[in-house]
């Protein structure tokens, strides 16, 4: 049975999300403070300023103005090229940036952050990653075993569509939409980071939720104007999810990997006392493995060709996608690691 998921308040998933920068820039998000309100986005009539101002994620899936204005921005920075090489790096970019603070959320703090694309803007820059901002931090973390109850469908909620701060298959909370829950189960106090002591199914389970606002919240609709503005194959597109999803887990790997020996802060669980070393060595192993799920998942499945080592970690080095993000047709890109090209 699948456990309970609860949600976190704004406090906590916004000490979440600000910790990440600490593992790279491709990590980092930004997030208001509690009392400041989101800046006004670009207009999408207003196409040159569109370019560099932040941009409303929900405004970016609807297609239009917005969206195109993204695609020619990246043109224009890769010196010109076909629309669609420039459309297929904008969405590489996009789907990077949401894998990367989903997964790193999870393992340095446990807890699966809400991406809701209302809350979400972006905004391009010349030589960073795209900045990622959330406008109302809220999140979910694993029920404690003692008060888990079993998933029941949201009634408010579309089918296959999770409802404003409940976690997807979980009663929504009373709280206005859009607006972040208050859960009745006081959560521990997390430091950061905290390598948090999950076990091996809990990460699993952490892959279908993490999938689902990920995949079906986000990219799902953002690939079907990205397809509908440049014509882009989905086939590539979802290729490209699937390498910014292993891209994004071999850096956090890495840098699980060469945490220092410090004493756990993790929650207090049956693993908690081990060293920081082992806690997080376990959360790469585990990370290893829902990277693995999430890619034997459609629309992911079949997009890559990879092994797996004896308990379900992805092996990372062994990933080739099966089709082209098209950068080798950038003057000067080349290809990628994990590109068919290069292979025999």
């Amino acid at each position: 049975m699948s456990p309970a998921w609860v949600p976190v308040d704004g406090s906590r998933a916004r000490s979440a999300l600000a910790s990440l920068a600490a593992i790279s820039p491709y990590f980092e998000a930004d997030v208001l403070d509690a009392n400041e309100h989101p800046a006004p986005t670009a207009s999408a009539s207003d196409v040159e300023h569109a370019r560099f101002e932040p941009v409303a994620v929900a405004e970016l899936n609807s297609g239009g103005a917005a969206l195109a204005a993204a695609v020619d921005g990246v043109n224009e920075r890769l010196g010109g090229v076909e629309r669609r090489v420039a459309a297929s790096t904008l969405a590489l970019g996009h789907a990077a940036r949401l894998w990367s603070v989903a997964l790193g959320t999870w393992a340095t703090s446990g807890i699966v952050p809400d991406l809701d694309p209302a809350v979400l803007r972006v905004q391009p820059r010349l030589t960073a990653p795209l900045r990622l901002i959330v406008d109302r931090p809220a999140g979910w973390r694993p029920a404690p075993a003692a008060s888990a109850a079993p998933r029941t469908p949201a009634a408010s909620a579309a089918p296959g569509t999770p409802a404003a701060s409940a976690a997807p298959g979980t009663p929504a909370a009373s709280a206005a939409p859009g607006t972040p829950a208050t859960p009745t189960t006081a959560a521990p106090t997390l430091a950061t980071p905290t390598w948090p002591a999950v076990q091996a199914d809990g990460h699993l389970e952490a892959a279908d939720l993490i999938r689902e606002v990920i995949v079906e919240r986000n990219l799902r609709p953002y690939f079907a104007a990205v397809r509908a503005e440049t014509g882009l194959a989905l086939g590539l597109l979802w290729g490209n999810a699937a390498s910014a999803l292993v891209g994004a887990t071999g850096m956090l790997i890495r840098f699980l990997r060469t945490q220092p020996n410090k004493a756990s802060t993790a929650p207090a669980t049956a693993t908690a006392a081990r060293p920081a070393r082992a806690c997080a060595e376990a959360t790469a192993a585990g990370i290893g493995r829902l990277t693995a799920r999430l890619l034997a998942t459609p629309p992911l499945a079949g997009t890559t060709v990879h092994s797996l080592t004896p308990d379900g970690q992805l092996v990372v080095p062994s990933v080739v996608r099966r089709s082209c993000c098209l950068f080798y047709r950038v003057p000067g890109g080349g290809t990628c690691g994990d590109c068919p090209l290069d292979r025999p």
